[in-house]
């Protein structure tokens, strides 16, 4: 009772015209004394990220409560958490080749997570969840066939269905790439940054040249995890009503092939293409006029912080 109460009284209050620092400190107040946030997909490359700006909120992960395509470990979720926030960042995703080997798994395990994630925390009038997406939707010029992009178009459909008749309200935040340290590096599921790494990473043990599929010449933008991670503490703990879509990229837009070269840098390697997809040939996204936190890393900074990561894992 005393939990709804004072839910039910920050939904009134953020309505109320007050200074911004006293709205700021009343939602943060709210939140400790209430309800926690909860993150699901904890264990993942911006829950990581997340971890080391809010270590008092709850990270989910399938270990805890199983396989969360199940309606019925998300109720169990809910039931045990009882969060005041949700920050949904659990997906079946990764790089060109995993979406183009087995799509039917990506859009269903993405699908069946967000319907029901989000329709579980709306009936239950969670307050406010923050719905990663991804940049891929607000390009219409260059509609990607990429199962987790599909399934993510369910996922902003689903997102203004329930702000439109329910009480809880639901902000997408749309980043570009994402990378960082503690991301999938594999060979075959990774995206395309971690992926160029580990490839790095063997071709300077092997003593041989970094393979680079494709021509290199698709554009992206990219976001270093904690960057994305202080934006989302940001919306999670913003003092007032959040627009339903903040686009989170840069202006900047970079080749593979620059890209890839930066990692060969810090490996010492030359760069050799080979055949094999380049997906889109551009993917490039205009940022929202909305005043979110700018990024600390820009792209040469942020790999060198990965790679260094990723050589402290791997010594050898």
């Amino acid at each position: 009772m005393l939990a709804w109460l004072v839910s039910w009284i920050s939904m009134i209050f953020v309505r109320i015209p007050t200074p911004r620092k006293t709205r700021e400190l009343f939602i943060k107040l709210i939140m400790k004394l209430s309800r926690p946030v909860m993150v699901t997909g904890g264990s993942g490359l911006v829950g990581q990220a997340l971890r080391e700006l809010r270590p008092d909120w709850i990270y989910v992960d399938s270990k805890m409560f199983g396989n969360l395509t199940k309606i019925e470990n998300v109720r169990k979720m809910f039931d045990h958490c009882d969060p005041c926030r949700v920050v949904h960042l659990a997906s079946n995703n990764g790089g060109i080749l995993k979406n183009m080997n087995n799509p039917m798994r990506v859009f269903e395990d993405n699908l069946l997570m967000d319907l029901n994630i989000l329709g579980e925390a709306a009936r239950r009038n969670t307050p406010r969840i923050i719905n990663i997406l991804s940049t891929v939707l607000q390009t219409p010029r260059h509609q990607s066939n990429e199962a987790f992009s599909q399934t993510k178009q369910v996922s902003e459909f689903y997102s203004k269905i329930i702000n439109n008749n329910t009480k809880t309200r639901v902000t997408c935040l749309y980043p570009p790439n994402i990378y960082g340290p503690g991301d999938n590096f594999s060979l075959s599921d990774g995206a395309v940054i971690p992926a160029l790494i580990h490839r790095a990473h063997l071709a300077n043990r092997d003593g041989k040249s970094l393979e680079v599929l494709g021509s290199g010449k698709a554009l992206r933008q990219f976001m270093h995890a904690r960057d994305l991670a202080r934006i989302i503490v940001w919306a999670v703990e913003h003092p007032r009503k959040l627009p339903p879509n903040i686009i989170c990229c840069e202006r900047a837009e970079y080749s593979i092939e620059y890209v890839a070269s930066l990692i060969a840098k810090e490996y010492g390697l030359e760069i050799e293409f080979t055949p094999g997809p380049d997906g889109q040939e551009e993917r490039w996204a205009p940022p929202s006029p909305i005043n979110f936190p700018k990024p600390e890393f820009n792209i040469e900074t942020g790999i060198v912080d990965t790679v260094n990561w990723f050589k402290k894992m791997n010594p050898s």
